[in-house]
Parts: structure tokens; sequence; C-alpha cells
């Protein structure tokens, strides 16, 4: 474990060099909002029974944009950990991992996950901060508890399809164009575009059968819902989807291993 803990240290000393371009990120977020404000308020005005069909009202969805867009910005690197599993597979660098005493798995998590720490601070310190502020959000001890772990399966969520998308490269090497298609599909059916709540109640059905409401929908949920008892039952799902998808993502890269030839490295 030592050895992959050096890894993330590497890694977090490396993402120092850029700690101010995520404090940007975060800068920008008063514009995001303002724009969510000026258009979901129009909606609203609009539509006066919105608020009772989707359980959601203004506050609530600016709320649920704040949280959604940070999470966006703290996994921000695992939507590009496809990129260097390419590279090691095309270039031969796997026959190296392979080689030494490392699994390989845990190592591009690690490595590419040192940051994960500091944004995950910086980021939830910005939801307590903006919405305790302007009480856009159900904040509480238990509440920001939840959330913290319902942040580290989004991340592990992430970072598992991500990783099935790098292991295409072992069919094809033309993984991009899946990747950027995969890539917009998966945000809108999580829940980045548009809360669940707006989504008609056949599709929200079919959502629930998935995981990818937990990686923005769940979050962001957990910090809206006025209970949190009924975001509490959703945790055991959450752990089972982690868990399925951390076995099948090792079974598929095990699986296209057999491909593997090293014409590099």
């Amino acid at each position: 474990m030592k050895k992959y803990l050096r890894l993330s240290y590497m890694d977090f000393l490396v993402s120092k060099e850029f700690a101010a371009a995520f404090l940007g990120q975060l800068l920008y977020l008063p514009i995001t909002l303002g724009i969510v404000y000026v258009v979901w308020g129009k909606l609203y005005a609009e539509n006066p029974g919105l608020a009772a069909a989707s359980g959601m009202g203004l506050k609530e969805v600016i709320c649920y944009y704040l949280v959604t867009n940070i999470i966006l910005f703290i996994t921000n690197k695992f939507w590009y950990l496809n990129y260097p599993i390419w590279v090691d597979i095309n270039k031969g660098n796997l026959s190296i991992y392979l080689a030494r005493p490392l699994d390989y798995m845990a190592f591009r998590f690690f490595r590419e996950g040192g940051n994960l720490a500091l944004n995950s601070l910086l980021g939830t310190a910005g939801i307590l901060v903006v919405g305790g502020v302007f009480g856009l959000c159900e904040l509480s001890a238990l509440k920001v508890a939840v959330f913290l772990l319902s942040l580290a399966e989004s991340i592990m969520f992430v970072f598992i399809l991500q990783f099935f998308v790098g292991t295409l490269t072992f069919w094809t090497d033309k993984i991009f164009g899946v990747r950027d298609v995969f890539f917009h599909v998966v945000q809108f059916l999580s829940g980045l575009v548009l809360p669940l709540a707006f989504f008609p109640g056949w599709a929200r059905a079919a959502l629930d059968l998935l995981p990818l409401q937990f990686i923005y929908n769940y979050p962001a949920m957990v910090l809206i819902d006025g209970d949190v008892s009924t975001v509490l039952r959703q945790q055991p799902v959450a752990i089972f989807w982690v868990i399925a998808g951390l076995l099948s993502a090792r079974m598929f890269f095990n699986f296209g291993l057999k491909r593997y030839v090293a014409n590099g490295g």
C-alpha cells in the first residue's frame, strides 16, 4: 500500500502547481450559478407547477448545480483516465507495469488520483461556504458526512467507467470517438445537465436501475433532501454497484490482456 500512496503523493506534488487553476474554476461558479438563476427563475415563473411536479424549488435547483459542478471539477482528471491507459497499451508501457509488483488497476487509480484529496477538500469547503451563506443547501454534520461518502462513490464510478473505456484499447485503438460519445451520454443520464427529478417517470424508473445516478444526482440530493434517511436507504445500492463495477472492470481488463501484444516499450 505504501508504494501506491507514494504515487499519489507524487501526483499531489504536481497538482499543487495547478491549485490556482482549480481555485479559478471555483471562482467561475458564481457566473454559472448566475446563469442557472436567470434561466431557471424564468422557467419557474412561467410554469408555477414545476416545483410540485419535480419536488425541487428554485433554491434547490441552484444548490443542485452548485454541487454537481464542483463534483465535475473534483473528478475531472478521472474523466480522462482512458488516455494514459490507451498510451500504456499502444506503446507497450503496460509490459513494464505487469513485470513489476504492482496491480495495474490500483496503480492507475493512485497515480492519477493524487489531487483528489485536495480538490475534494476545496470543493466541499466551496459547497459549505456558498450553500451555507446563501441558504441554498440543507446542511448538517450528518448530511456533510453522507455527502463525503457519496463523493467518494462518485469518484469511484468515474474511475470505473473510464477504466472500461481505456481497456477497449485491447480491441481497437480508435477509442476516442467512443469516449466522447460515452462522455456526453453519461453526463446527461447521470444528472449533470438536468436534475433527474425533471425526467419523465418512465425514464427515472429506468435510471434508478443503473448506477449512473450516483455520479452527480445522488450526491447533490444528499444536500437537498430534507430527510437524510431517504438518501441513506440508497447507500447499500451504491456500495453494491461500486463493488460490482470494480470486479467487472478487473475481469474485463484481465480478459483484454489475452489480446495484448507489446509492439513498443
